[in-house]
């Protein structure tokens, strides 16, 4: 097992590098902290259509600052400007705190990149707004929310569901719970009416 990991890994990342050889592209990043309560920080190239993460960084023992994370972001682009052959011209992460301050200094650095707000975190904001409106429907939100976690604990009945929409020529009713982090989430488990 201990040879078999590093292979495979090895392997992937050969795959990688040369799907992206030469290209210009999109590095991402964005930050989380596990169940084991360390920080990380995934970075990920984007080239033809495939996402390829290139570095998960722990970053627990380091002061979550613009610098130390512009220095790690400057880090992965020299890595794939010199290992990869490929040109950055553009880097992505949420609108917040050291992310926004790190794109900056990135961009003063480089000014030739494009460092745009993540979409999906800018949608994010938007349906986050949207739920602490006071729209009428919002009233059942909670009541889908605890319907679709009973639901989602109860696979025979699910199976029941799908075999009746079958039978009826209907589309199978997936049940989605609402994630905060996850915009489109929202809109799976709250589809409009067709």
């Amino acid at each position: 097992m201990q040879c078999l990991l590093p292979a495979t890994l090895k392997t992937f990342k050969q795959a990688a590098q040369e799907h992206c050889w030469g290209l210009e592209e999109t590095v991402s990043y964005d930050g989380w902290t596990g169940g084991n309560h360390h920080h990380y920080i995934a970075f990920i190239i984007h080239c033809r259509g495939q996402n390829h993460v290139i570095q998960v960084h722990d970053a627990s023992g380091e002061y979550k600052t613009a610098a130390n994370l512009f220095c790690e972001l400057k880090e992965v682009i020299n890595n794939l400007e010199e290992n990869w052959n490929v040109v950055i011209i553009a880097i992505t992460s949420d609108a917040g705190g050291e992310a926004l301050k790190a794109h900056k200094m990135a961009r003063r650095k480089d000014p030739h990149l494009v460092v745009p707000d993540c979409y999906a975190h800018q949608n994010n904001l938007i349906v986050g707004d949207f739920f602490r409106s006071d729209a009428e429907f919002l009233q059942y939100t909670n009541k889908a929310t605890e319907l679709i976690g009973w639901l989602q604990g109860k696979t025979y009945v699910l199976a029941l569901l799908h075999d009746v929409q079958l039978m009826n020529s209907l589309p199978y009713p997936c049940c989605h719970l609402a994630v905060l982090t996850c915009w489109t989430a929202h809109y799976l488990a709250y589809p409009p009416p067709s």
